[in-house]
């Protein structure tokens, strides 16, 4: 008995110290257990946990499993279960109902020796529950022996306290599990924080109530180029000391104090940092709570948001523009018939019979108003893609020289309003090596005014202007270059040059010349580009396209032809002078104006208008080329007059829009009742709408009020010269249905017989069953490119002429396309001169 209280006594003492020392759940069983084996000189003892609530299979029914044993005989831990559930025999009571069990012999008395139970081989069980603190039951501590009746009451009192021991080291453990869990926790959220915080684009810190940073984030740093220690520090300290400053630091500092001062408040502020170009970041900063709600400090978020605010700005200006479309289209047409009165009155003049003095007046009148109509129509292209760029021809050193001479007023009185003199020089390249460049001369005037006025506005103390001409750097271009010696700008200032509304001249600045510039040296396929320095002044590089040569089977005419097939003939070019026109001589201008004139003699012409100012002047200027006129002031009353029996006219030339009856009723009305006669649409909604809606309203030709008579004689012996005796059989291969008919229809007028097919494989099955004479054929087709084509077809008995029309040409017979068998480059878009002078070089046949 006494070795028994010594073995308990001792086995208490060991477990107690054990749950001192805190060990963790498994240990812990483990080591109790063979203390409770010591204490009641058991053969076995083991602890089942019950699985936390909602672990188990089944949240309603308990679960208990095996957690912690000693190191008793193998078969008695073989034949022990590993978990509970319900049942569990004679342990039931236990497991079930948490009371403890205590039996002294299981084989009820039979003699020592006797086989013992399979599922449980011992006779001798003690079993109690392990509590909680507060009692809840959480485990039981089952003791086993072999033997019958070897464990007596106080046996029973001794597995009690260790069972109690157990419950108080379990909850210690698990207890410092979660708390190393939450230590973890933070751990890792603190590294997770960390992460996000130096992943995301915006700035972010986290400031004291102090007013001293705790966080900052990379982004931070970088926006505002902190370096050094930055957390520890006094925020207004860490700002003052920012490589990139805020451009209102004064302001930027005190709202910091501020905040620092009241920390409860929610700050949402814009600030621009002195950079160049300069940037604006955008602060949000909002106090930071504890969990009861009280302010511990601030987190505060700096935004780079200089894109969006750029694209918002994009955005209000393309709003913008589009206004000024909307009101330059509402305007076009009221002020085009003005301008139309004055170039037809001019137009009614007898030069001939003037003093020279008074025909230089009548001809700068006219051209002002004739730059009147492309400045309008500018503005249009400005705020909308145009519909149709007419082909015309600049002579570059002559477009410089008269913008040069309009200019001067500019500079030449510099002294009288109190600025510095300015010196203009010119170095023009020889005309022998320059070609003609693509574009109207009217709009290159216009552009270079433009820069030759902002040059003398940068130089309000003087300086010097420098225009020159050369070659190109790159194969088919020429170079156009104005340098001054102004004040020059900033890069900020040069990256937004060419944005609409922006300016540096205050008031006086609208903000769209260079923005129109722009728009016309981008739209004939050139480039503009600006390079300058603070105090180093400014060039501006103007690049532009040669126009293409002249068709090889006659001279080009002194204005761009009268477009059929509905597209639009916008320039006045050959009424405007020589640096208006293509390359021609004066006695070709003067045979092409005869041959037109002959043309128009006896045609039967309709004019209609609802100007009767208008109607009188084209009505004069087709009588004076021998035309049979009658009008009509109006839609309605051309109606009327169309519907008179007997009515018979060659030529309907009609204004587009007029109160209650338009042209577009006109030219429908025309084409049903008299399908042989033309229309002429004359307005000054040209550029603003797609020659496929004209063509498919029944017009034949449309011109770009203001027009010289030159143009309307052009137009009208255009639609009234004979046919052209039957051309080529040409075979026309491209996969774009809207080209190809654009294309098929050009070459029909021309006189040629065309076949459309659309692939590489049934052109050659075309060209087996028919001779062609001429292939166009576009490069991109498919499985077989048009320069493939070509090569096969070289190898034919009967070659046709092939030509590559295709839009990745730069020029016409553009050299990395001239491949096997391909006999001409043409690039897309053409027009119809380019296929006349592509079809001028096929052999004869």
């Amino acid at each position: 008995m006494r070795r028994s209280l010594i073995s308990s006594s001792r086995a208490l003492s060991h477990a107690t110290s054990l749950v001192a020392q805190g060990l963790p759940e498994a240990r812990l069983t483990s080591q109790v257990t063979r203390c409770a084996v010591e204490a009641v000189d058991a053969d076995f003892a083991a602890v089942f946990l019950q699985e936390e609530p909602g672990q188990g299979p089944s949240a309603t029914r308990p679960m208990w499993r095996l957690a912690g044993h000693s190191d008793g005989d193998q078969e008695l831990l073989a034949a022990l279960p590993r978990s509970y559930g319900q049942g569990g025999g004679i342990l039931a009571p236990l497991f079930q109902s948490a009371r403890d069990l205590h039996e002294n012999d299981l084989l009820n008395g039979a003699p020592e020796g006797a086989p013992l139970p399979v599922q449980l081989p011992v006779r001798s069980i003690v079993g109690v529950s392990i509590r909680r603190p507060n009692s809840r039951p959480i485990g039981v501590l089952l003791v086993c022996s072999r033997g019958s009746n070897a464990f007596d009451d106080q046996a029973l009192d001794t597995v009690r306290s260790l069972a109690q021991l157990i419950g108080l080291g379990i909850e210690n453990a698990r207890l410092a599990a979660g708390q190393q869990r939450d230590r973890r926790m933070a751990a890792e959220s603190a590294v997770t924080l960390g992460t996000v915080l130096e992943s995301v684009g915006s700035g972010v810190s986290v400031v004291e109530l102090d007013g001293t940073m705790r966080i900052v984030n990379k982004t931070l740093q970088d926006t505002f180029g902190l370096t050094g220690r930055m957390t520890g520090r006094r925020q207004v300290d860490v700002f003052a000391n920012a490589s990139v400053q805020v451009r209102e630091a004064d302001t930027f500092q005190q709202r910091l104090r501020e905040l620092s001062a009241d920390p409860s408040q929610v700050d949402e502020s814009e600030w621009e940092l002195a950079t160049d170009p300069p940037r604006i970041v955008q602060r949000y900063s909002a106090p930071m709570r504890s969990v009861l709600g009280e302010v511990v400090g601030r987190v505060e978020v700096y935004t780079d948001i200089t894109e969006s605010r750029r694209l918002y700005t994009q955005l209000l200006n393309s709003e913008k523009l589009r206004a000024i479309g909307e009101m330059a289209s509402g305007v076009a047409h009221d002020f085009n018939n003005l301008l139309a009165s004055i170039v037809g009155q001019t137009e009614l003049l007898h030069p001939d019979e003037l003093p020279p003095g008074t025909r230089q007046a009548i001809a700068t009148i006219r051209q002002a108003a004739l730059d009147g109509a492309r400045m309008v129509r500018n503005l249009q292209g400005l705020a909308r893609p145009r519909a149709e760029t007419p082909s015309t021809a600049a002579d570059l050193n002559e477009t410089v020289q008269l913008a040069l001479e309009m200019a001067r007023p500019r500079w030449a009185g510099s002294a009288l309003t109190g600025n510095g003199p300015i010196d203009v020089s010119v170095n023009l390249a020889d005309p022998a090596g320059l070609m003609r460049v693509s574009i109207d001369p009217a709009e290159l005037r216009e552009v270079l005014l433009n820069l030759l006025f902002n040059a003398a506005d940068a130089m309000p103390e003087g300086g010097s202007i420098r225009v020159s001409t050369r070659p190109g750097r790159k194969p088919g271009t020429a170079d156009l270059e104005v340098r001054d010696t102004g004040h020059g700008m900033p890069e900020s200032v040069r990256l937004r040059i060419f944005e609409p509304f922006f300016s540096t001249k205050g008031p006086k600045g609208s903000g769209l010349g260079l923005a129109v510039a722009y728009s016309i040296i981008t739209r004939r396929g050139g480039a503009i580009e600006v390079d300058s320095q603070p105090g180093d002044g400014t060039v501006f590089t103007i690049t532009l396209p040669y126009a293409p040569l002249p068709s090889a089977t006659g001279a080009s005419s002194t204005q761009p032809p009268p477009t059929t097939a509905g597209t639009t003939a916008e320039s006045p070019g050959g009424s405007v002078g020589a640096t208006e026109t293509p390359v021609a001589s004066a006695a070709q201008q003067a045979a092409t104006r005869a041959a037109s004139s002959a043309a128009v003699k006896g045609a039967r012409i309709l004019v209609v208008d609802d100007e009767p100012g208008l109607v009188a002047i084209v009505r004069q200027l087709m009588e004076r080329s021998g035309a049979i006129v009658s009008v009509a002031n109006g839609g309605r009353a051309a109606l009327d007059t169309l519907l008179v029996p007997n009515a018979q006219f060659d030529i309907v030339i009609t204004d587009l829009d007029m109160p209650d009856v338009d042209g577009w009723t006109v030219a429908s009305e025309v084409k049903t009742h008299r399908p042989n006669t033309r229309v002429v649409m004359l307005t000054g909604w040209a550029g603003e709408i797609a020659p496929d809606d004209f063509k498919s309203r029944g017009v034949d030709v449309v011109l770009a009020k203001p027009c010289s008579r030159a143009e309307l004689e052009s137009a009208i012996s255009s639609l009234l010269a004979p046919k052209p005796v039957p051309g080529f059989d040409v075979l026309l291969v491209d996969d774009e249905p809207a080209f190809a008919r654009a294309v098929r229809e050009l070459l029909t007028l021309q006189g040629h017989r065309v076949t459309l097919v659309d692939s590489g494989d049934n052109a050659l099955q075309a060209i087996d069953a028919q001779r062609f004479d001429v292939v166009l054929t576009d490069y991109s087709l498919g499985e077989m490119t048009g320069a493939q084509l070509a090569d096969r077809l070289a190898d034919r008995e009967a070659v046709p002429f092939v030509v590559l029309v295709t839009g990745y040409a730069t020029e016409i017979d553009d050299p990395s396309l001239l491949t096997r068998g391909v006999n001409a480059v043409l690039p897309k878009p053409c027009r119809g001169d380019d296929l006349r002078q592509v079809l001028a070089r096929v052999p004869s046949l």
